[in-house]
C-alpha cells in the first residue's frame, strides 16, 4: 500500500513537471523571440536648425498714460446752471464746460465798481484841494489807497466770477459728466475727466543692468493685443535716476503718435527696444525644447548605422541646449545645436534615448516669428 502511494505522489510529480519545465523552455522561447523584434519606429516631425537673422531687443510690459489727464472739478462752491458739453466730446483749451449761479457774485461786483467810481470823484477832488493848498496831501494819500484797495476787490471778485465758468485747461477728449443741472458743486467734486491723448505716454521698468544701455531719444515699438496688427512708433523721453531698491529696476517713459485716437490711457502692452545690429542665430520653434529644471532638452535625429543622411528611419538622441531670446514661436539657440541638424519639433514626448524614428510632417508646428492671434 506504502509502495502504491509513493509511486503515484512519483508519478504526479513526474507529470507536473514536465508540465512546468515545457511552460519554462515555451516562456523563454518567446523572450528570446521578442528579443530579436526591433520596436517599430516613433512618427514624428523634424525641422533643420536655420541659422537666420534676429533683431537683439530689450522687451518690458508697458501700460498708456495720457500726457495730460484730469478730472475737471470746482474751485468754488456753487449752484450748478449751465452744463455745455456732451460726454466724449472733443474740446479745445479754454472751451467753457459748467457754470455756476453767479448772480451774488456780480451784484457784488457792480456795488464795488460804484464804490470805485465814488473813491475816484474824490480823489480828483481831493487833488484840486491840494493843488489849491486847501487840504493836506495825507488826505491826498489816504484817497488815493482808498481808490486802489476798491480797485483791487473789483479784480478779486472777479476773479470769483471767472472761477464760476469751468473751463478746458488743455485740448483733449472729455469723458462721462458726473454731475447734472441744479445739482449743487463742492470744490474738488469731479465734474468729467478730461485726457489728451495724442501724443500718449506709454511707462515701463526694465532691469537695473540695462541702465547703462538706455538712452533719451532711442527709438521703441508699442504692440498690444487689442490691435493685434499694429506696431505703435515712439521714442524714450525719460528716464528716471533712481534705481528702485525693492525691484532693482528703474522707470523708463517713451512718446507714442496716436493720430488715430486708438491708444486710450490704461491700456497695457508690450514694449520693444531694439538694440544693436540684428545677427545671426541658430533658431528653432519653441515646441522642439523640453524645459525642464536640470536642462532644456532636444532630441536630434541621426541617421542609423550604415544609413546615408537621406535614409527613412533616425536615431533619436537626446541633447542638452542652452536658449537665449524669444520671439514668436521661434527661441534662439546659443549652445548645443549647429545649422542643418535635424531636431524633433512634434512627438518628441514619445522619444527616449536609442528610439528609432521616421519622419512625418503632414503637421509641422509654426515657427513664426511675429504670431497673429488665432481668433483673429
Amino acid at each position: 500500500m506504502t509502495k502504491r502511494l509513493i509511486l503515484t505522489v512519483l508519478g504526479l510529480a513526474i507529470v507536473f513537471g514536465a508540465i512546468f519545465g515545457w511552460r519554462l523552455f515555451m516562456n523563454a522561447q518567446i523572450r528570446k523571440h521578442l528579443a530579436t523584434q526591433q520596436q517599430p519606429p516613433v512618427a514624428v516631425a523634424a525641422v533643420e536648425a536655420e541659422r537666420l537673422s534676429w533683431q537683439p531687443a530689450i522687451t518690458s510690459v508697458a501700460s498708456l498714460r495720457a500726457v495730460h489727464g484730469v478730472d475737471v472739478t470746482a474751485a468754488v462752491p456753487g449752484l450748478i446752471t449751465l452744463i455745455d458739453f456732451d460726454s466724449g466730446q472733443p474740446v479745445t483749451l479754454g472751451k467753457m464746460l459748467v457754470s455756476l449761479d453767479s448772480r451774488a457774485e456780480i451784484a457784488e461786483r457792480e456795488r464795488l465798481e460804484a464804490a470805485m467810481e465814488l473813491a475816484r470823484v474824490q480823489l480828483e477832488r481831493q487833488k484840486e484841494l491840494v493843488e489849491k493848498k486847501l487840504a493836506p496831501q495825507s488826505a491826498l494819500d489816504q484817497a488815493d489807497a482808498e481808490f486802489k484797495q476798491i480797485r483791487a476787490q473789483i479784480r478779486s471778485q472777479q476773479v470769483l466770477i471767472d472761477k464760476m465758468e469751468i473751463k478746458a485747461p488743455f485740448d483733449g477728449i472729455l469723458g462721462i459728466r458726473q454731475v447734472d443741472v441744479g445739482q449743487y458743486l463742492s470744490p474738488g467734486f469731479p465734474i468729467v475727466t478730461l485726457q489728451s491723448l495724442d501724443p500718449i505716454f506709454t511707462d515701463f521698468t526694465l532691469p537695473q543692468q540695462l541702465f547703462n544701455g538706455i538712452r533719451n531719444g532711442m527709438p521703441v515699438f508699442f504692440t498690444i493685443d487689442t490691435y493685434p496688427n499694429r506696431v505703435f512708433d515712439g521714442t524714450i523721453n525719460a528716464i528716471s535716476p533712481k534705481i528702485d531698491p525693492d525691484t532693482r529696476n528703474f522707470n523708463v517713459q517713451a512718446t507714442l503718435g496716436n493720430e488715430d485716437l486708438l491708444l486710450r490711457p490704461g491700456m497695457y502692452g508690450q514694449v520693444e527696444i531694439r538694440v544693436g545690429e540684428p545677427e545671426k542665430r541658430v533658431t528653432l520653434p519653441q515646441t522642439a525644447i523640453s524645459y525642464n529644471p536640470y536642462g532644456n532638452v532636444v532630441f536630434i535625429l541621426v541617421p542609423e548605422a550604415g544609413e546615408t543622411r537621406e535614409s527613412d528611419t533616425y536615431t533619436a538622441r537626446r541633447r542638452f541646449i542652452v536658449t537665449g531670446e524669444t520671439r514668436g514661436d521661434q527661441v534662439a539657440v546659443t549652445k548645443g545645436i549647429e545649422p542643418g541638424e535635424r531636431v524633433v519639433v512634434a512627438g518628441a514626448h514619445k522619444l527616449k534615448e536609442g528610439d528609432r524614428a521616421v519622419i512625418n510632417n503632414s503637421i509641422v508646428p509654426s515657427s513664426n516669428p511675429s504670431p497673429e492671434l488665432a481668433n483673429e
